[in-house]
């Protein structure tokens, strides 16, 4: 009977043992949310450039269009 409580007393979880991993489970966490802010600022970034060059785009397709309708339909 002795030998079955130590087993059982040894499979006991302690404060410490709760402490760590908790402390390990906030750091990869962290490490998970800051890989996640990287992503998001990647695309967010990536995604103003492509605005920006759609705005230029549609720009020049509106001057284009703008001078053939001066150039050529007023005749």
């Amino acid at each position: 009977m002795e030998t079955e409580f130590a087993i059982q007393h040894a499979e006991l979880v302690t404060r410490t043992d709760l402490r760590e991993a908790m402390h390990a489970m906030r750091s990869e966490m962290r490490e998970a949310i800051h890989a996640l802010d990287l992503r998001i600022e990647s695309a967010r970034s990536d995604l103003v450039r492509w605005v920006f060059v759609g705005t230029f785009g549609q720009a020049a397709l509106l001057a284009g269009v703008v001078y053939f309708v001066l150039t050529y339909v007023r005749r």
